[in-house]
């Protein structure tokens, strides 16, 4: 009997560090708290790199939409009282924009006709575009997220360039017209079991669709490793295996392909039900009396069940530690590998620099030693040219010389020629007389 408040103590000091150490630490930095999900990324956007389905994506067939969203409203007429203020903070905002901002007195309501009135609230919408150029669409998002309390109430998404949109987006490059329209939607449920969708897409991130279609507006996009409440909306919808409903912000809902992601079971959340449980028996027991067999028998079973989970609990942690010291190690070498491919990179950067400088410096030395062989060679067939000049006009001067002086003999020579055919003709002519 002295045992028995000994083994009570001992379950209520589990219980306590269950709650408060055990569990927590098992789960740490592996599941998001509800008010922690993941928000969308700062700038909201829909990258063509996030798309990890295989799907056949032409850019020139897709438009841009800026789409708004408040909401759940209890009652219709608090949704109107939203949508009035809507246009009005959309009017000041975007007036140099909009050409017109309607109000669709046409509510979208569920097919459904039998329903509770207290499962379904309203939303209020709103709808701008289509746009061709993704910038100018992020442009307006910008602007009205300055607007709202909630920045993430902003998005775009992209749909097909149907006839519809095509011609309306011929119509909005100079002004562009918008739509406020109401509906009314389900209350979300979420699962009693408190599942949670772990994203362990092979890429960096996965959409989240508006629809269970991987042709449906992607409305935001999810980190691997992320974990977000499944949501449970009804057997219909959910029929589909191939897609999980999800709440990937606060108040925010969409479809994940089940092919990226995987369902897993909140361990916080089912530990804390299970502790709540099962603490009031210890309480059954402190009135004095004896425990009776069945009680006994249910004491042990609760005990045998907190060891398992306990167990459980810290085999969990020791995979994730396991895990975390897997990813770590291979962290690790590829850091070393990356910071040794950076030394070589360097190393043979610094190598080819070297070598283009040198390579510099010969071809400058090169151009610089034909430069001065050109200067040379230049010099020299000048001075070359003057010498020939000088010799030939040395040799014209010589030959005039010679040829004056040819001359000159040529004239004494005929001189004395004249002078000794006359002295000739003078002998003849004596020696004729003579006879």
């Amino acid at each position: 009997m002295t045992s028995l408040p000994k083994l009570v103590f001992s379950i209520i000091l589990i219980l306590v560090l269950i709650q408060s150490g055990h569990a927590k630490t098992s789960t740490e930095n592996l599941i998001v708290e509800k008010s922690d999900i993941l928000n969308l990324k700062k700038s909201t956007e829909i990258e063509e790199g996030d798309f990890v389905e295989d799907i056949q994506v032409n850019l020139d067939n897709f438009v841009w939409i800026v789409n708004l969203k408040n909401g759940p409203f209890p009652t219709q007429e608090k949704a109107k009282q939203i949508a009035l203020a809507l246009k009005k903070t959309l009017g000041l905002t975007l007036a140099g924009l909009l050409k017109e901002i309607s109000i669709v007195r046409e509510l979208k309501s569920p097919k459904s006709k039998n329903f509770n009135q207290a499962e379904f609230s309203w939303a209020v919408n709103f709808r701008l575009g289509a746009y061709n150029s993704k910038d100018k669409a992020l442009q307006i998002v910008q602007k009205l997220k300055i607007t709202q309390k909630s920045p993430e109430n902003v998005f775009l998404t992209r749909e097909s360039s149907n006839v519809k949109t095509s011609k309306f987006a011929e119509n909005v490059q100079t002004k562009v017209s918008g739509e406020i329209f109401l509906t009314r939607e389900v209350n979300p449920t979420k699962d009693k079991t408190e599942h949670l969708i772990l994203i362990t897409t092979r890429s960096n991130s996965l959409n989240v669709r508006k629809n269970p279609s991987s042709s449906s507006p992607v409305v935001a996009s999810l980190l691997k490793g992320s974990k977000v409440p499944h949501i449970e909306k009804n057997a219909s919808r959910n029929s589909n295996r191939n897609w999980f409903y999800v709440e990937y912000s606060k108040g925010k809902f969409g479809w994940v392909s089940s092919s990226y992601s995987k369902k897993i079971i909140d361990l916080d959340s089912r530990i804390s039900q299970q502790t709540n449980l099962k603490t009031i028996i210890p309480e059954k027991l402190i009135t004095g009396k004896a425990p009776t067999t069945s009680q006994f028998r249910e004491l042990k079973s609760v005990v045998a069940f907190l060891r398992t989970e306990l167990d459980k609990i810290k085999s969990d942690k020791t995979g994730a530690i396991e895990a975390r010291n897997r990813a770590r190690a291979k962290l690790e070498v590829s850091i070393t590998t990356s910071n040794k491919k950076i030394r070589d990179l360097q190393t043979k950067t610094a190598s080819l620099r070297a070598e283009l400088d040198k390579i510099k410096s010969d071809k400058t030395r090169a151009i610089e030693a034909a430069h001065q062989a050109n200067v040379r060679a230049l010099e020299i067939a000048r001075r070359a040219n003057a010498k020939a000049k000088e010799e030939k006009l040395a040799s014209i001067k010589e030959f005039k010389s010679l040829k004056e002086k040819s001359s000159a003999e040529i004239k004494d020579l005929q001189t004395t020629t004249a002078s000794l055919h006359f002295e000739l003709d003078k002998i003849k002519s004596n020696q004729a007389m003579a006879t």
